[in-house]
């Protein structure tokens, strides 16, 4: 099942979400049948791909995925394919996961509290890292 959600932010943006359930393959495909879309719908648009956020060792250490537990290098695996995939489009990728990783290579346990969703300062952070690395 999947829900996807645009948002206009202003006359010249708009932000879409995907959140899905898929496993990676059919994901990734999911992802290049969108951006196939734009590119024929909106030809002279720049076109994004922003990685996968790092979740806390909180989401590491629980005991099934089906309580939640996420693990970096799986998200790690699943950004290098975003990295190819955005090479082969010819879009670009913006490595936010990289910026947002503490020295362990995970979230920060002081910037979240269910080691996923962050705190404002965190999401403050988040969207000057992705402002400053578009052109």
């Amino acid at each position: 099942s999947t829900q996807t959600m645009v948002a206009k932010v202003d006359d010249d943006t708009y932000q879409v979400q995907v959140v899905s359930w898929y496993d990676n393959d059919k994901m990734i495909e999911c992802y290049s049948n969108f951006i196939d879309s734009v590119k024929t719908e909106l030809p002279d648009s720049n076109i994004y791909i922003i990685s996968i956020t790092p979740v806390g060792a909180i989401r590491e250490t629980k005991d099934t995925t089906e309580n939640g537990k996420i693990l970096n290098s799986d998200i790690d695996r699943f950004n290098l394919r975003l990295i190819d995939l955005a090479n082969q489009k010819g879009i670009y990728y913006v490595d936010a996961n990289s910026e947002l990783k503490g020295d362990d290579g995970k979230l920060p346990a002081d910037v979240t509290k269910d080691g996923m969703h962050f705190n404002k300062d965190t999401y403050e952070k988040f969207v000057e890292y992705i402002l400053t690395h578009i052109v």
